[in-house]
């Protein structure tokens, strides 16, 4: 087993690994053999590689195995990946599953205790989407609170919702 204490080894396996991290769509399909590579290396720390991969499952419409990805994410932190929650929250709503959806992002929140916008802002987009404008509101909000204006999407979403209900 590598020992990924040493700086130069992590950074070997970044390069080597992780760098298909921006890789554009029509590449995606190839690459999930190389997460697999970044775990197999170190399956005892591989949060990271594995929300990933999450991620590349979500995108590719394997969601079995994107949801299977942020579980174990999710389990291996002990509850605490605010990211794995995030990302399993979306994929909930994506498939239509509202309440998990919901649960996931409010514990994303939570743990970022309320100080980081994306989970804040997903929840108000599935309020505005449940007809909850009040918290929906509330929620849009708060993320221009916590961004300290520096971007655009809690604003809009206000204004989209405040539009649609007649409100300035």
């Amino acid at each position: 087993m590598i020992g990924l204490q040493d700086t130069s080894v992590r950074q070997r396996l970044k390069r080597k690994y992780l760098k298909i991290f921006v890789l554009t769509d029509y590449k995606i399909q190839e690459f999930p053999h190389s997460f697999e590579e970044c775990i197999k290396i170190n399956p005892n720390n591989s949060s990271h590689a594995r929300l990933e991969l999450g991620k590349l499952y979500a995108k590719t419409a394997r969601i079995k195995n994107a949801e299977e990805q942020f579980t174990i994410c999710i389990n291996e932190s002990n509850n605490t990946n605010p990211f794995a929650y995030l990302e399993i929250g979306k994929l909930y709503l994506t498939i239509g599953d509202l309440e998990k959806g919901e649960e996931a992002l409010i514990r994303c929140a939570e743990l970022e205790k309320w100080k980081k916008p994306h989970a804040i802002i997903e929840l108000g987009r599935l309020y505005k989407r449940q007809g909850r404008f009040d918290e929906a509101e509330e929620l849009f909000y708060k993320c221009i609170e916590v961004e300290k204006d520096t971007k655009p999407h809690p604003r809009g979403e206000l204004c989209k919702l405040c539009s649609e209900l007649g409100r300035k």
